[in-house]
C-alpha cells in the first residue's frame, strides 16, 4: 500500500471518529433541547409566551374586510329601535346567521379609548391563546408523556398564519382556542377515565361560546364531547343531554333575541349567498337549469341569460330579493326561494359538486389538487385550477401578514370601513386599527415568509395519515382527528366557501393529531372492529359485558 493511500485511509478514520464525537454532541444537545421543551416545566410555558409577544409586536393591527361584517351587527345592537327587529332588510338577508359574539366584543372594545382598543383586543386573544395552547398540551402531556406535544405547540406558535388572527378583530382566534380547550378536555377526561363535573363544565362552555363565534367550530366541540362520552362508556347520560342543549340554545339565541325584539324568525342560514357562489361554482349551467330559473319571477333588470353567464353582483342578488319582498314575500319566504336557486345550480351535473368537494379541501388547507386539473377546466366562474391556485396562496400570504402592503391596508379601510354612510363605529374600528399598522416590513418578516411558504398541504396531508394509523390505536382519538377535517370539507363545500381562512380552527387538531401518533406508536395496534364491540358493549346495556376497552400505558 503506497504512503499516499495510508495517508488517506487515516484521514477518513479521523474524521469518522470527529462524526461520532460531534454526533454524540448534537444528540446531547437536541435532548437538552426536548428537555427544555418539556410541557410541565415553567420553560415552555416562557417560549409559547415569548412567540406571543414577538408576534403581537412584529405584525402590529391585522385587517379583514369581513370585520365590517360583525361591525354591521353592533351597529344593529345599538340602534335598532324596539319593535322594528334588531337587523332588518340586507343586513338580515345576508347576516342572519352572524352570531352575537364578536359583536357584541367590538361593542364593548368601543367603550375604551382609541388609542387602547386594539391593544385590548390583541393582548387579550394572545392571552387566550396562550391559556388554551399550555393547557391542550399538559393535557396531552399528562396521558401520553411524549416531548412531540411540545414540538407540535412550539411549531404551531412558529406559524404566521396563526398568530396574525390574534390580531384582528375576526372570530378566528377565540374560536381555535375553544377547539384547542375542547381537545385538551377530552384527553383530560380520557386520561381520568371519567367525565368529571370539571370536564363537563368545560365542555358546556366552549360548546356555548363558540355557538357565538363560529358555528363550524361549535359542531367540532360538541362531536369531540360526545366521542368522549361514548369512551367513557356515558353516551345515554344527562352529559349528552346538557351539551345538546347548550349546542342547540347557542345556536337560536340570536334568532329568538331578533324574534322577541318583533323581527322575524329565521333559523341562521346562508340566503343570498347560496345564490351568489351556486352562480361561481356552475359556470356552464345545463340547458333544463336555464328553463328552470326562467320559471322564477327576476326584476327586468336581471335576465335569466346575464344571470347565468356572467354570473351575479352582490346588488344583483339583493335586487332579487328586494323585488320577492317588494312583491309581498317574507323574508323567510324570499331567502328560502334564493337558497332553492343556489341548491339547483349545485344539483345540476357532476362538475358543480365536484366544485363543491373542491371549495371544502381549500378550506381545509390542501390546494395542491388544484394544480392538477386540466388547464381548460373553470373550477370557479373565471378561475382554471392553477389561477385558484395563486389566488389562495397569496390570500394565505396577506392573512398571514409576512407582506405588510400600505395599499391594500389604506383600500379596505376606506372600502369598508370610512367610506360615506358607514356608521360611527365602522370609523372607529378604522381610526384604532390605523394607529398600530406596521408598514415598513422588518428582516423578521422574511424569516416569517420562509415559514409561511411551508403549504398547508404538508400538514393536512400529514395529519390525515397519522389519523388513519391511530384509529389501529384508539378509534374514537383517531375518529376525533379525523372527522374534524373531514366535517370541515363538509360544512365549507355545502356552503360554497373556498377560503383558506376556513381551515385556521384546524391548525391545532393537525399538528396535535401527528404528534399523537408519534407518541402512540409503539403501542400494539388493536383491530378497529375489536375496538367498536367494545365501544358499543360500554355504551349500551343490551350489549354489556365481554371485551373492555384497555387503558392504554404511557410510552416512555
Amino acid at each position: 500500500m503506497s504512503m499516499q493511500s495510508e495517508i488517506a485511509i487515516g484521514r477518513l478514520l479521523q474524521l469518522a471518529r470527529l462524526g461520532k464525537r460531534y454526533a454524540h454532541v448534537s444528540f446531547s444537545f437536541g435532548e437538552k433541547i426536548l428537555n427544555y421543551l418539556s410541557p410541565e416545566k415553567r420553560s415552555f410555558i416562557f417560549l409559547i409566551v415569548f412567540l406571543h409577544v414577538l408576534f403581537f409586536w412584529l405584525d402590529g393591527a391585522v385587517i379583514w374586510a369581513d370585520a365590517s361584517s360583525y361591525i354591521n351587527i353592533s351597529d344593529a345592537l345599538v340602534s335598532s329601535q324596539r319593535g322594528v327587529g334588531i337587523i332588518t332588510g340586507e343586513p338580515l338577508w345576508w347576516h342572519n346567521y352572524v352570531p352575537l359574539g364578536l359583536p357584541l366584543l367590538w361593542n364593548a372594545l368601543a367603550l375604551l379609548p382609541v388609542k387602547l382598543i386594539w391593544p385590548c383586543l390583541a393582548v387579550g386573544q394572545h392571552a387566550t391563546a396562550v391559556l388554551a395552547l399550555t393547557c391542550c398540551t399538559r393535557s396531552f402531556y399528562s396521558a401520553w408523556q411524549s416531548k412531540w406535544f411540545a414540538v407540535a405547540a412550539v411549531t404551531l406558535c412558529l406559524i404566521p398564519f396563526y398568530q396574525s388572527m390574534h390580531n384582528a378583530l375576526l372570530t378566528e382566534s377565540l374560536s381555535s382556542s375553544l377547539l384547542l380547550i375542547s381537545l385538551g378536555t377530552s384527553v383530560s377526561a380520557i386520561n381520568s377515565r371519567s367525565m368529571n363535573a370539571r370536564n363537563s363544565i368545560l365542555f358546556c362552555i366552549c360548546i356555548f361560546f363558540a355557538t357565538q363565534l363560529r358555528s363550524t367550530v361549535a359542531v367540532f366541540c360538541l362531536g369531540i364531547a360526545c366521542a368522549t362520552l361514548i369512551r367513557q362508556g356515558q353516551l345515554l347520560s344527562r352529559s349528552l343531554a346538557a351539551f345538546s342543549f347548550v349546542f342547540v340554545f347557542g345556536i337560536l339565541l340570536f334568532p329568538s333575541i331578533r324574534t322577541l325584539d318583533g323581527g322575524e324568525f329565521i333559523f341562521p342560514r346562508l340566503g343570498p349567498s347560496k345564490l351568489w357562489a351556486g352562480l361561481y361554482a356552475n359556470p356552464t349551467p345545463s340547458p333544463e337549469l336555464i328553463e328552470r330559473f326562467r320559471r322564477y319571477e327576476l326584476p327586468p333588470s336581471i335576465s335569466v341569460d346575464r344571470l347565468l353567464k356572467e354570473g351575479a353582483s352582490f346588488d344583483d342578488v339583493t335586487t332579487i330579493m328586494r323585488s320577492w319582498i317588494d312583491a309581498g314575500a317574507t323574508n323567510t319566504e324570499a331567502i328560502g326561494k334564493i337558497e332553492e336557486m343556489g341548491r339547483a345550480l349545485i344539483a345540476d351535473g357532476y362538475r358543480p359538486r365536484l366544485n363543491s368537494i373542491g371549495y371544502g379541501l381549500s378550506s381545509s388547507g390542501s390546494n395542491f389538487y388544484l394544480l392538477a386539473l386540466p388547464a381548460d377546466y373553470e373550477i370557479f366562474r373565471g378561475f382554471n385550477g392553477r389561477k385558484l391556485f395563486a389566488h389562495e396562496r397569496n390570500h394565505y400570504l396577506y392573512l398571514s401578514w409576512v407582506r405588510p402592503n400600505v395599499g391594500a391596508f389604506d383600500s379596505q379601510i376606506a372600502e369598508f370601513f370610512e367610506k360615506d354612510g358607514k356608521s360611527e363605529l365602522h370609523r372607529l374600528f378604522a381610526a384604532s386599527m390605523k394607529s398600530y399598522f406596521r408598514s415598513q416590513p422588518t428582516y423578521l418578516h422574511f424569516i416569517m415568509g420562509l415559514v409561511a411558504y411551508i403549504p398547508l398541504d404538508l400538514f393536512f396531508l400529514l395529519s390525515l395519515a397519522a389519523s388513519a394509523v391511530l384509529l389501529r390505536k384508539d378509534v374514537l382519538l383517531g375518529s376525533i382527528f379525523l372527522g374534524i377535517p373531514l366535517i370541515n370539507i363538509y360544512i365549507t363545500g355545502s356552503s360554497l366557501f373556498a377560503d383558506v381562512r376556513y381551515s385556521y380552527a384546524l391548525l391545532g387538531t393537525f399538528l396535535f393529531s401527528i404528534a399523537t401518533c408519534v407518541a402512540l406508536l409503539p403501542l400494539p395496534p388493536t383491530p378497529v372492529l375489536l375496538q367498536i364491540s367494545a365501544i358499543v358493549k360500554r355504551n349500551f346495556s343490551f350489549a354489556k359485558g365481554g371485551v373492555e376497552l384497555r387503558k392504554y400505558s404511557n410510552p416512555d
